[in-house]
């Protein structure tokens, strides 16, 4: 919990058991952070309740990600952090993804995207504001 009141980051925990689960939630909810910075889910560790790259960073002790890093990396998003105790991952970007720096692409304004990763079927994954924008 002291993550998330000395910061601005979002928390989401995921336990193994529904009591464990229904303690966290009361244990947050006490300090008015439930559903608003921290967000408790129970679940098997085998399978995150997170779309695919969606983390910025994924922190678990080093006892709890023996068997799932796989499943960790996951839901960490290109370059976003895996932190295992004492260790720190970075996901790797993947390789054919293409990289916009410009709202056009490219400083020449061409959208042509030259990324060979996202392909049919388009489904959108994430939205975020602003949903429109003045482009032409």
């Amino acid at each position: 919990m002291s993550l998330a009141r000395q910061s601005e980051l979002i928390v989401y925990v995921q336990v193994a058991t529904q009591d464990a689960s229904q303690a966290a939630r009361r244990h947050v909810a006490a300090a008015d952070l439930l559903g608003t910075r921290v967000y408790v889910e129970q679940g098997s560790r085998s399978h995150i309740h997170l779309a695919n790259n969606l983390a910025d960073a994924v922190i678990v002790t080093a006892d709890a990600a023996d068997d799932i890093e796989q499943e960790l990396l996951r839901v960490v998003r290109p370059l976003g952090k895996l932190i295992v105790g004492d260790v720190v991952k970075t996901k790797p970007y993947p390789e054919g993804a293409d990289d916009w720096t410009h709202p056009y692409h490219g400083p020449d304004n061409n959208p042509q995207s030259e990324d060979r990763v996202a392909r049919y079927p388009y489904l959108t994954q994430f939205l975020a504001e602003p949903y429109y924008v003045p482009f032409p």
